[in-house]
């Protein structure tokens, strides 16, 4: 309940800072940039970032769990522990490198999608003009196009991120299958053994659950840069100075 109450908050502070950005930034501005990337930012790219802010909060629940479960387990075996750490940061790292490649493909569907509402917007304010000067068929190749190009980017993006989870799986399993190994070689007594696998059991999901956490956020990464160039002032023209009414 509180996860979802601060996801909804969040999600109105995003649109309600993006809306005052635009409200108070100066009309050059709007004759630089394209309407459908502006449009695209506020109606897509916006629930997205909120989207990053609630698997944020998961990671953070995941994390606390996690951080739980190996404190159990140092209290059991301090040196198992610590090859099951090295073990996980091991596939951290692995996860790390292989989820940097999500950042190309995120910004590629963030660049279409700004592309296809652009085209949306076209249909909608043209359409008298389209009908006018018999462009129907022509229109529909070109927003044909601009959708198959989101779909292509989209398609790039949901693979490499699929690829993840049955990787992230094996790598996992290794790590089990080494930590049974290695303390049976060890004479490690039997009972300390199954209690410390339950506990690894339990707590693997978690991790899991936090490197997919980081990979779902490589691949909105394209989502929070548009959010955060339209929210950053640096680069925007500044709105007239003054308060008085026009008179004309």
């Amino acid at each position: 309940l509180l996860t979802t109450f601060i996801y909804g908050k969040a999600s109105h502070s995003i649109r309600s800072a993006l809306s005052e950005q635009l409200l108070r930034i100066g009309y050059p501005f709007f004759l630089q940039q394209s309407p459908g990337r502006l449009l695209n930012i506020i109606s897509n790219e916006s629930w997205r970032a909120s989207d990053a802010i609630q698997i944020m909060l998961s990671a953070i629940v995941s994390a606390s769990a996690a951080i739980i479960l190996l404190a159990f387990l140092l209290l059991l075996s301090w040196q198992m522990t610590l090859l099951v750490t090295l073990g996980l940061a091991l596939v951290q790292v692995v996860h790390a490198v292989l989820s940097a490649n999500l950042k190309a493909p995120s910004r590629s569907v963030a660049s279409r999608n700004s592309d296809l509402a652009s085209q949306m917007l076209h249909l909608v304010h043209a359409g008298r003009l389209i009908r006018i000067f018999g462009q129907e068929s022509r229109e529909q190749v070109v927003f044909d196009q601009a959708s198959d190009a989101v779909r292509r980017a989209a398609f790039v993006l949901l693979t490499r991120q699929g690829a993840l989870p049955p990787l992230t799986e094996v790598l996992h399993a290794m790590l089990f299958l080494a930590v049974v190994i290695g303390a049976w070689f060890a004479d490690v007594s039997f009972p300390l053994i199954v209690a410390f696998v339950i506990l690894l059991y339990r707590l693997q999901p978690h991790m899991r659950a936090l490197q997919m956490s980081w990979s779902q956020l490589q691949g909105l990464s394209g989502s929070l840069e548009e959010v955060d160039w339209m929210l950053d002032p640096a680069d925007k023209p500044k709105p007239p100075q003054g308060d008085g009414p026009f008179h004309g």
